[in-house]
């Protein structure tokens, strides 16, 4: 297993296991990113992508719930700057210390690197930062998400 493929294990067991999880929505992941031979590029950090604030023609390509009341995770997509772009958002009735991410895959989901995760904080973000899209049928996307108080992450599958 290479090593930038270990980070993503490590950092996917840490945010599962519920470390690194007291980012606050409007702050941004540090880490420079890592390139791994194999052509998956592993990433700590989103904090140069878009946001998708000003976001035109959106829609929701996906969602799931958080298993508590009305929360869910959506995937959305919209042209930004002329150019599809792919974000995570919390929608449903979300609240301070929910969590949410934004995963990209450039080889159909089989390795990923990931955007947050981020908590919600009254007055923060309730969505990621963006990533362009493409025509390559490798590169996917999936938003994921977990209900404050609660041990169980929920991602809608890869788009």
């Amino acid at each position: 297993m290479t090593s930038a493929r270990r980070f993503v294990t490590v950092a996917a067991s840490a945010v599962l296991a519920g470390s690194a999880l007291a980012s606050p929505a409007s702050a941004d992941p540090v880490g420079p990113p890592l390139d791994d031979p194999s052509g998956v590029t592993t990433a700590a950090t989103c904090g140069d992508w878009p946001w998708p604030t000003n976001a035109t023609g959106v829609w929701t390509e996906a969602q799931t719930s958080l298993g508590v009341g009305t929360k869910k995770v959506e995937l959305r997509f919209g042209d930004i700057n002329g150019r599809q772009a792919g974000w995570a958002r919390l929608a449903g009735g979300y609240e301070t210390g929910d969590l949410f991410w934004f995963d990209v895959s450039h080889d159909r989901g089989k390795g990923w690197y990931q955007c947050g995760p981020f908590t919600f904080v009254n007055g923060g973000h309730n969505y990621t930062r963006a990533h362009y899209s493409s025509a390559d049928p490798n590169l996917v996307f999936r938003a994921c998400g977990r209900a404050k108080n609660s041990s169980s992450t929920h991602c809608t599958g890869w788009r």
